[in-house]
Formats: C-alpha cells, structure tokens, sequence
C-alpha cells in the first residue's frame, strides 16, 4: 500500500481520536478483539503469544489507540500499536487508518460529514435521502469491488498506459486508483421517429469492460465520486465515451473537485484528463492533478497554500481547449493565486479534433515541454 502524500499523519490521527475500536477492528483481522474488550486489563499478547498476559490497552485507547507489551514496552498511539502489530512501515499504516475511519475509500461516502454551513444547508426530502443513499451504495460497491494496480489482472491498464508511453507503478496508490475486472458500460443513444421526427434518448448497454477506477475528492478533500475509464483487454479505449463520472450525493459539490493523487507543494500544476496530467508529471516530476474534464476545469478552486498554479491545456480546432483553459487562469487570478497556461506547441494532425500533452509526451518525451518547466 502506498500512502496519498497528500493526507498529514496529524490530521489521521486526529480523524481517528475517538474511533479507534473502529480503526482496529477493520484492520488488526481479530488481533485485538481480546484486549479491546478488556481494556485497561492484561490479556495474552497478540505478538507474544506465549506470554498470557503480556499486552493491555491503556485506558483511553478509544481516544489515542496506545497500549502496552510487557515485552516490547509501551505504544503511545495507534500508529505505533498497527506498526507493531502488523508489521507496516509508517506511511503504510497512515494510509490504513485514514481508510478506515472513512478519509480516503469508498467508506467517505457514508461516513464523512456534511461541511455545508447550516444557515445554508436545506432539509433533505425523504425521496432526496434514498437517492442519495442509492448513489452511496453504487459507490461503496464499484470501488470495494477494485483491485489493486500490482495485481496480475489489473494487465489490462498497464497495456493501456503503455500505449500512451506511461508508466502505471506512478500512480500505485490504493487509496486513489483501483482496477475493477468487469463493469458494465452504457451509452447514450439517440433515436428520430421517421414519421414523426421525434427524438427519444435512451441508454444501450455497449458490453462489459475492464474499468480504471480514479477517486475524485472534493475540495474539503473528501471523497466525492468516482471516475471510471473503461478499457479493452488489450488496453484500448472502450468504444463510445469510455470516461464516466459516477452519480454524485447531493450534500456533495463537485466545485474545487479533482483527483488528489501525489505530493502537495505551493507550485500547482493541473490539466484537463489523467493521461495529460500523468504525462506532464513524467516529462517534469511534478505532481499535476487531473481535472476531470473540461466542465470541471472552470470550477476548480485553489486550495489553501497554493501560491502559483499552471495550467496545463488542450489545442482544439474548435478552440475549446483553450477557452477552458484561460477561463481557470482567469479564475485562478480572481482567487488572488498567480497562474499561467502552457498549450502544446505541436500542430493538429491529419483527422484529429485537438492535441493535449500526452501526444506531446509520446511524440517528443521532454523535448516537448516548456524549457522554463523542466528547468525550474
């Protein structure tokens, strides 16, 4: 497991105060149901098991997760009980306890809290609560029903970076990025009445399809729906629109949301789309966050400590690429944040509707970038 760099060890273990019977029952297999049912008591030691007597929790576990073993001395906090119990590194277990007290998994969209003031926060109508419930639990399923990036079945979206000259060990982070095996994929279709001219839109399932999953988090950081990007066995895009965000609840907004995958640094780097972001970061080791799409871009909001922002943004023949991208730099100077926006200076081939930074990175690697970025 790898730990999101994004989350702040003080900041899990706060989440978890309070909730550690909670933390320790999902992650310690049983381990430490004995002493969690006779804390501050001695019972055997889940490490020593020769020693019937050797570990307690302390009295205010509950709050900090500390115990002790008679043997191996005293664990002041949950962190250190999970390091030594399970044998994790300390990122490893940062990221297990912020999974199970609901900060990165599909468990946030159950248990984190509404952050809506109240003065401006409606009461939810009773057909509203078992929509939003009905979205949670299709949450809840697709991203426990993922894999993770290593294992053998995940081929699949290996292929698919390969195709696009990336590397997938760059986003092995669970917390952020799954495979699931098998989803199905519909598409919307239009049908005209010949007699009448009347339009009727329906969806036609196209097949079931290997699926990246992407956790998108909403600007508080919570997690906020789910982007899935349906691929081939042999790592092509699924025909049709193969991006599909998930329904989102409605105590939810989807402005400031993004895909928070690596290291936060006051020089922010976004782009519109995984593979663009995903390119820039090889071509310069910056984290760039994806956006999702276009529609996304312009409702981007800085988050605190951010003191520069670049745009990384699309070339279409229709212009939108960079309509979107000056709107977020226009956006992002309003917020009082510098910004620039770096477009490809490659032209549109043949057919092609634009050119974002992944063709760049596969035509021409680094030569490709902005000297100014790679040598910053």
């Amino acid at each position: 497991m790898e730990r999101p760099r994004y989350l702040e060890a003080s900041r899990v273990k706060g989440e978890a105060a309070g909730r550690w019977s909670r933390g320790y029952a999902r992650l310690t297999r049983g381990k430490l149901d004995e002493a969690m049912r006779n804390a501050g008591r001695h019972v055997p030691c889940p490490v020593h098991s020769e020693s019937v007597d050797g570990f307690r929790l302390f009295k205010d576990w509950e709050e900090t997760g500390g115990g002790i073993c008679n043997t191996c001395g005293a664990k002041h906090d949950g962190f250190a009980v999970l390091q030594w119990l399970m044998g994790w590194s300390f990122p490893d277990t940062v990221a297990a306890v912020a999974e199970a007290v609901g900060m990165i998994s599909g468990c946030g969209f159950e248990d984190l809290p509404d952050r809506t003031p109240k003065s401006a926060a409606r009461k939810p109508q009773p057909n509203l609560l078992a929509e939003d419930e009905a979205k949670r639990r299709r949450l809840r399923e697709v991203w426990s029903g993922g894999l993770r990036l290593t294992d053998p079945a995940a081929a699949p979206l290996d292929l698919y970076f390969r195709r696009r000259g990336l590397d997938l060990r760059l986003i092995r982070n669970e917390a952020v990025f799954r495979f699931h095996p098998r989803l199905p994929l519909y598409n919307d279709v239009k049908d005209v009445d010949r007699r009448t001219g009347a339009v009727r839109k329906f969806s036609r399932h196209v097949g079931d399809f290997a699926c990246w999953l992407s956790m998108v988090f909403d600007k508080h950081r919570r997690p906020l729906t789910i982007l899935r990007t349906f691929i081939t066995e042999d790592g092509y895009a699924a025909p049709g629109k193969n991006k599909k965000v998930m329904a989102i609840p409605s105590d939810r907004s989807a402005s400031g949301g993004a895909i928070l995958w690596g290291k936060r640094t006051p020089d922010a780097h976004v782009a519109e789309g995984q593979e663009n972001a995903f390119s820039v970061t090889m071509a310069t080791g910056r984290t760039c966050l994806p956006l999702v799409s276009s529609s996304w871009m312009v409702n981007w909001e800085v988050p605190e400590g951010i003191e520069r922002v670049t745009i990384w943004g699309d070339i279409d023949r229709n212009g939108a690429g960079q309509k979107y991208g000056r709107l977020l730099q226009q956006r992002v100077w309003e917020q009082g944040v510098p910004a620039q926006t770096e477009f490809p200076r490659m032209p549109i081939h043949g057919g092609k509707a634009s050119v974002d930074w992944n063709d760049v990175w596969v035509m021409y690697g680094r030569d490709g970038f902005p000297q100014a970025q790679l040598a910053a």
